[in-house]
């Protein structure tokens, strides 16, 4: 099979939707041999900050020597990004290769009256099948939506789970409370596997978030141990010395410096969990628990943080103009967003282009950020789920003195840069372009930035 062949094969599936639930993807492995279960897995979860947390352990796995396997989601720029290998994008042959297995499997299935794998778990088995064939060391995988019925939520004992930063998102699946939805998040902690997860005391439900997830791992651990040796948290109160620059972010955590080149308030929780994870992996609790084949150095640890980068998480995509893209879509990315933009952006005047999906809550995004800006130029995402930039220019007009609909991405840019430039001229002072709703948009920005 070809590349081509696969990728054709992967759009005639898109008709199955998206489905919440294991029973397909656990015949489907089944059938192929259950990779999942040969693989050392850590298991990310949580509603923002995943994909940073995994990019920060990933780099640092790779620089203490280990073989990764990385399963994301979404793709921005390119399909094959879900699948990478030691940081690198699978070859297109071998995503080929795992189609051509499962396909005939999948026909067996729906002949025998299973459903038809989602897109979400076809992807999600050739990710385990690709990763086994290439012998992977350990396996990063992130949850794609909730926990518990996620289609990744087949890894019956990982090395650890790791739960991010929880907020309000995906409502319609996951429940329309804090405590459901924490409720979803928790369903990957699993029997006799540590569990680490943010510092939710300064967040916003924090103490009913942490009520949940300490609950849900006392359910689910062996009575002959105390479950809370399985449970772990990152100490925010740890993480000292922040500076932060357009350029970097330097910061302490439990004494020892660290800088990294992704930007945004955020940045030093989520590596300061992915450096917990490791302390918890290598064996340094005191209560026995290593995962690791070969124990991670400080060294390592430092030059991984330092090299992880993951674009769309507050990324200055142009200096001139400055431009900021960010992927806030939910309410706590937003209030994330406008800290950093009250950390980094304190002396410009700024112009906001926004773009959503229309089952996000946009008004709270648009309200919340409102504080910083009376300028916003709306856009349509390029995606079926995109909510019209008509319909968004309507809604955000409560918040906003100037609301412009721009239509697509290229010409909202254009149109702001021109905002920004003449505004300049007539104040003196500086201004800043900040797009943020989706991060589906992100690989338009840097087409129209010329980035790619």
């Amino acid at each position: 099979m070809t590349y081509q062949s696969a990728m054709n094969y992967m759009k005639q599936c898109e008709q199955y939707g998206s489905v919440l639930g294991l029973k397909q993807i656990r015949e489907l492995l089944r059938r192929i041999g259950n990779p999942q279960d040969a693989l050392p897995v850590i298991h990310i979860g949580g509603t923002n900050g995943k994909g940073s947390v995994g990019t920060y352990l990933n780099s640092i796995f790779l620089n203490a020597g280990y073989h990764t396997g990385r399963y994301v989601s979404p793709a921005l720029f390119d399909y094959r990004e879900q699948f990478l290998l030691d940081g690198a994008y699978v070859e297109e042959q071998d995503f080929a290769d795992a189609l051509e297995q499962l396909i005939p499997v999948i026909e067996r299935m729906t002949e025998e009256g299973y459903s038809h794998p989602t897109p979400f778990e076809i992807e999600t088995a050739a990710a385990f099948w690709i990763f086994r064939k290439k012998k992977c060391d350990l396996v990063l995988l992130e949850v794609g939506m909730g926990g518990k019925e996620d289609a990744t939520n087949v890894v019956s004992h990982p090395l650890c789970s790791v739960i991010t930063s929880i907020s309000m998102d995906h409502m319609a699946f996951l429940g329309d409370t804090i405590g459901q939805i924490a409720s979803e998040k928790a369903g990957i902690i699993k029997k006799d596997c540590p569990v680490i997860t943010y510092d939710y005391r300064q967040e916003k439900d924090g103490e009913e978030i942490e009520s949940v997830l300490r609950k849900a791992n006392c359910q689910v651990q062996s009575k002959k141990k105390e479950s809370h040796h399985f449970f772990y948290q990152a100490d925010f109160d740890q993480i000292t010395d922040i500076k932060h620059h357009l350029s970097h972010v330097c910061f302490s955590y439990r004494g020892t410096d660290y800088e990294t080149v992704m930007l945004g308030e955020n940045q030093p929780k989520n590596a300061a969990l992915a450096l917990e994870t490791v302390r918890v992996l290598n064996g340094e609790t005191g209560d026995g628990i290593c995962g690791l084949k070969r124990k991670i150095t400080k060294e390592q640890c430092k030059k991984g943080v330092l090299d992880a980068n993951w674009p769309g998480r507050f990324s200055v995509v142009s200096k001139e103009p400055l431009i900021i893209a960010d992927g806030a879509h939910n309410e706590g990315a937003a209030r994330s967003l406008e800290r950093s933009i009250e950390l980094y952006l304190k002396d410009y005047s700024l112009i906001y282009i926004m773009g959503v999906f229309r089952d996000k809550e946009y008004g709270t995004i648009a309200r919340i950020l409102s504080r910083h800006s009376d300028i916003i130029y709306t856009v349509t995402p390029p995606s079926k789920r995109g909510l019209s930039s008509a319909r968004l220019a309507e809604a955000v007009s409560l918040y906003y003195e100037q609301v412009i609909d721009a239509g697509g991405m290229e010409h909202g840019i254009k149109l702001a840069e021109k905002k920004a430039e003449e505004l300049e001229q007539q104040s003196g002072k500086k201004y800043a372009i900040v797009i943020f709703g989706t991060l589906s948009t992100l690989s338009e920005v840097y087409r129209v930035v010329g980035l790619c």
